[in-house]
């Protein structure tokens, strides 16, 4: 009795869980479209000259080492071209994009940097 009470409370709390994560809109129609746009730096537009492999490598290795900065923040895109840095997704503060930020500005070889991390709300 109380095995068949235990899997009737773990079959509810699975279909509360799978109807809030349902309830999230998975749209991101508007980001891919961005991402068509041929202007849009993506990974795969990163340079592969050794510079540009290093300029990328030395602002990852800036950002992944930074403890403040939290998930999402480490996983910004970085991309690469010539000495121009664009820097997009998404990060939970100001603090957060002004930290990577900055860390795109100071690595050695950088002249440009295309800020366009968003702020999540």
């Amino acid at each position: 009795m109380r095995a068949l009470l235990a899997l009737g409370i773990a079959c509810v709390s699975v279909v509360a869980a799978c109807d809030r994560a349902e309830s999230k809109s998975a749209n991101n129609t508007k980001v891919n479209d961005r991402d068509l746009n041929s202007d849009t730096a993506t990974p795969t537009t990163q340079g592969n000259a050794e510079s540009e492999v290093k300029i990328t490598a030395d602002i990852r290795r800036s950002v992944v080492g930074d403890d403040s900065l939290g998930f999402d923040a480490k996983n910004v895109k970085i991309v690469t071209v010539g000495t121009k840095v664009t820097l997009r997704g998404p990060v939970a503060s100001a603090e957060e994009k002004t930290a990577i930020n900055g860390y795109a500005k100071k690595a050695a070889g950088v002249t440009d940097v295309d800020d366009q991390i968003e702020i999540k709300k």
